[in-house]
């Protein structure tokens, strides 16, 4: 695809390495959001790592596919690294992609979702550069030599405007490099997707009924989602698991041992995960750590369905 910069139109860049695709939508869907919600201000362009399916936009978003030699998808690009570690060499392509359109597209903004690499990357470009701090970049951050990362934060924040999604990942940023200046601003909820959500869940809760107890996240270590195991088992209900990744198998063993009914959806549509969020007697989200301000609970927040939060 050939996207070209259009006079007098203010343009929008998001570099991002997670973004929904047609098989899986829960993965970067906070990434989506934020990119409607920019269409405000004009125009926006989306360089989302290539993948199964075809990358979803609508809405007016323009979503390019960029090459990355398999680095970035579900469930996750750390996960990815560690099972195959020269995966890393797709950050040769990814930035090459990036430039390239930046280039064509001559935005007045560039913005950056997770510090590395794509913060990283948006350096390089022309234009106003905001880099958004989401976890998972910061826990990289912090497995560092403080030297170096406090280095890099430094190149970024002479460069760029810093957004951190949450005060606790802001505090975690300036625990490494104690004057960085950020902003703490969260991630837009997909207002234009909620009222769909709640029929679908009505229609839901009359299939199967209640006691639904729901957790939406990619099945890996660092999310702890086995937490939500015994939180049902002294309740009683019923644990819908909605997402998927190595974890998955594991996960389903222990909710059996421990007498939990499990209804595992695999991986949805984003539409379908609010769907079950809407259904839910209660929505579990076992923070992983370091994790800032989970897109599960601000959903769950503006349908009105209960969360409890495993810290």
């Amino acid at each position: 695809m050939v996207i070209t910069g259009r006079a007098g139109v203010a343009a929008t860049l998001i570099v991002t390495s997670s973004w929904p695709r047609t098989r899986d939508e829960v993965a970067g869907t906070f990434v989506r959001a934020d990119a409607i919600a920019r269409l405000r201000e004009g125009r926006v362009v989306v360089a989302a790592p290539d993948g199964p399916g075809d990358a979803r936009g609508g809405y007016g978003l323009e979503v390019v596919d960029v090459p990355h030699a398999g680095l970035f998808g579900t469930p996750g690009a750390p996960a990815r690294l560690l099972a195959a570690p020269h995966r890393i060499v797709g950050l040769l392509p990814f930035h090459a992609a990036v430039a390239r359109l930046a280039r064509a597209v001559r935005p007045d903004r560039v913005v950056a979702h997770w510090l590395l690499p794509a913060g990283a990357i948006a350096c390089a470009l022309d234009g106003e550069i905001e880099a958004i701090a989401h976890g998972g970049d910061v826990r990289l951050l912090e497995a560092m030599p403080s030297a170096l990362s406090r280095a890099f934060l430094s190149r970024l924040a002479s460069r760029a405007r810093i957004r951190a999604v949450s005060p606790g990942i802001a505090a975690r940023l300036r625990a490494m490099a104690p004057d960085l200046p950020v902003v703490v601003s969260p991630m837009p909820v997909a207002e234009h997707a909620l009222e769909t959500a709640r029929a679908h869940g009505a229609r839901i809760r009359a299939r199967l009924g209640g006691d639904l107890h729901v957790v939406a996240a990619r099945m890996v270590a660092s999310k702890r989602i086995e937490r939500a195991v015994p939180h049902i088992a002294a309740r009683g209900g019923r644990l819908v698991l909605i997402g998927d990744g190595p974890e998955r198998e594991r996960l389903m063993r222990e909710a059996r041992r421990a007498a939990v009914e499990v209804i595992a959806t695999g991986a949805v549509a984003h539409e379908q995960a609010l769907a079950w969020i809407a259904a839910a007697d209660q929505v579990i989200a076992p923070l992983a750590r370091g994790e800032g301000a989970p897109t599960v609970v601000r959903e769950a927040e503006a349908l009105g369905v209960p969360v409890v939060v495993l810290a």
